[in-house]
Formats: C-alpha cells, sequence, structure tokens
C-alpha cells in the first residue's frame, strides 16, 4: 500500500510517497524522520485504538508525527473505483435530498429526544433507512456506520459513514446551516466525503486529493491571522470541552468568528469563503466524512494539539501556514 506523506510547511499537493503495512503503521525508517525525532506515541494512542476497533476489529492506525508531520492514504483506490463510489455517494445525498427538501417547508416536526440529550427527527430516520437499504442492495458486503441506526459489519473492507442531519438545531428551526454527511472508509481509513446541503443545493466531495463544489474545484484559501473568518458550531461547547485552549489568545487575532458550523462550516472554509474551522468535540459520523474533503482542498487537519483528530474526537482544520499559526495562538503563551 501505498500513502502520501505531507508536512505543514509544504503546499499540501505536494509530497513523497512513504509504504504502510497492512495493519496501517508508518514504516518510515528512523533517518528520514523530521529533525531526526525519536519515534514517541502519540498523545490518546489507546483513543484511537478504540476507535479503530469501532470501525474495524484488529485495525490499528497508522500513528502521525503530531508536529508537524501528516500521513494519510491518497491513493488507496484506481480512479474507475473512485468515480463509481463517488457516484455512488452523490445518488445517496440524492435520496436524502428528497426527504429534507419537503421537509423543510413543513412547519411543524416530531422530535424525540435521544440518551444523549440530542434531538432526532423523522426526517433524520428516514434520509438514513433510504442511504442503509441502497447501500444494502448496491454493495451488500459493504458496513455501514449511522448516527441514528448504529454500525452494521463495520469490520468490511468498505464502511459507510452516515450523518443524514448534521445540525438537527439548525434543521429544527429551518436554519440552512445543516447538511447531510456521507462518507466512506477503506481498510479503516477516510477515502471520500460528501457535504450536501439540499435547501441550498450546495454539494462537496473530496478524496484526499481534490475537492469540488458542485463540480468545481475549490481550494482553502492561505490568508493572514488578522484577515481570518473563524467558524464553529457553538462557542459554549469550546469552553466546556477544551477549557485549556488560550481561546481567547486567537479571538481577539482574527477578522471575525461565527457560528456557521456543524458540516456546513466545513463546506465553507473548503470552499475559501471562510478560513479557519474548529470543533472541540465531534463524533466519527461528523469527523470521517469531513477528512478527504478538507485535505482534497489543500488543508490540514487535526486535533486542537496538532494530533490525530480521529484520536481525540475534535478538529483543527486551515491551510497549512494558516493552520500552524492558529494552532500556536491556541497553544501558546499569549501573543
Amino acid at each position: 500500500m501505498h500513502c502520501a506523506k505531507f508536512y505543514a510547511w509544504h503546499y499540501p499537493t505536494g509530497g513523497g510517497f512513504d509504504d504502510f503495512d497492512t495493519a496501517g503503521f508508518d514504516r518510515m525508517d528512523e533517518g528520514s524522520r523530521h529533525q531526526g525525532k525519536e519515534e514517541q506515541e502519540a498523545p490518546h494512542a489507546e483513543s484511537i485504538r478504540q476507535l479503530a476497533a469501532y470501525f474495524k476489529p484488529g485495525f490499528v492506525p497508522f500513528r502521525l508525527d503530531f508536529e508537524a508531520g501528516r500521513a494519510y492514504p491518497l491513493s488507496m483506490l484506481s480512479d474507475a473505483q473512485l468515480r463509481e463510489l463517488t457516484k455512488f455517494a452523490e445518488s445517496l445525498a440524492d435520496l436524502a435530498r428528497s426527504v429534507l427538501a419537503p421537509a423543510h417547508a413543513q412547519v411543524e416536526t416530531a422530535v424525540e429526544i435521544k440518551a444523549d440529550g440530542t434531538p432526532v427527527t423523522v426526517a433524520d430516520k428516514e434520509c438514513e433507512r433510504l442511504m442503509r437499504a441502497a447501500i444494502n442492495q448496491a454493495y451488500p458486503d459493504h458496513g455501514i456506520l449511522g448516527e441514528e441506526f448504529g454500525p452494521e459489519k463495520t469490520d468490511a473492507e468498505f464502511c459507510w459513514v452516515l450523518d443524514p442531519i448534521d445540525g438537527t438545531k439548525s434543521f429544527l428551526s429551518r436554519v440552512p446551516l445543516y447538511v447531510t454527511l456521507i462518507g466512506l472508509l477503506y481498510r479503516g481509513q477516510p477515502v471520500l466525503g460528501l457535504i450536501d446541503q439540499p435547501i441550498l443545493r450546495e454539494r462537496v466531495i473530496g478524496d484526499n486529493r481534490t475537492t469540488t463544489l458542485n463540480g468545481r474545484v475549490v481550494r482553502v484559501q492561505e490568508v493572514p491571522l488578522k484577515q481570518a473568518v473563524v467558524l464553529s458550531s457553538d462557542f459554549d461547547m469550546i469552553r466546556t470541552h477544551q477549557p485549556q485552549a488560550a481561546w481567547s489568545h486567537l479571538v481577539p487575532a482574527v477578522a471575525y468568528t461565527r457560528t456557521w458550523g456543524d458540516g456546513y462550516g466545513y463546506l465553507l472554509v473548503a470552499s475559501g469563503r471562510a478560513h479557519i474551522m474548529v470543533d472541540p468535540v465531534m463524533n466519527p459520523w461528523d469527523l470521517i466524512p469531513v477528512i478527504p474533503i478538507m485535505r482534497g482542498a489543500g488543508a490540514v487537519v487535526t486535533d486542537w494539539h496538532g494530533g490525530d483528530a480521529r484520536q481525540s474526537g475534535h478538529v483543527i482544520t486551515a491551510a497549512p501556514a494558516l493552520h500552524a499559526e492558529v494552532l500556536r495562538r491556541l497553544n501558546g503563551p499569549a501573543v
């Protein structure tokens, strides 16, 4: 298997290829490590093993150098496979649109409260049912992990990751910031992601190499920090889940912050309309779909400390130089 290794100081379309073993461990020899740093266990290493086991028993993802180095799949699938699977992902998004567009026009929405205290609607469940049925018909050997109905054959070589409505609270108020998220794991690695906003009819698709918005190639914007627009879903969640982060060091240094978040925030950053997306806590069905999109658009994707977001379940993503500055502000002394 071949994977691309990118570094934050390189433009994201450049990189060297290294061999990875089938378990996903980085086999890069010590002499090739940046500045000869000794190998060390990544932060929250046990968490990544647990998350990996959830997706594929016995699979341990490759570690990422948790300073600047990044390693992730680039060409694990052939172009023909990617075209076929991308077309199918779009058909899933079309199914979700067929439910959500009419539901958006309704005056009232039936709501249930899940065990974790978050709302779920009839539309959430119907979207996921339709997408699961389509996957099981077209690819009966593929696995599925969905927010509403849980895991199904997640040890399969291919596993679809579904969030029918990311941003249910926005949906309840008919604010078109909610999206459908669709991701695809291949041998445990995110290879395809899709974000669809059914009312604005905006759809972004990424495969770690390229990201498009309604068929047009898009890239993240590299801007000075003072010109950057920072997005998140809920600033109260930052105080709750990232209390050690120096959020107050970042906010005065940027142009402005907005809660244009959930999955739509990633669409905005990937297409260059905003610049930094920060999520203090994420579930797998929120995270997996956006990773290939942001990487395909040229962004760096890490957790709040520069480590692997899949380990920790929290994300900062932006163009490389901007991303490095955000990490410095959040984790360093006041500047």
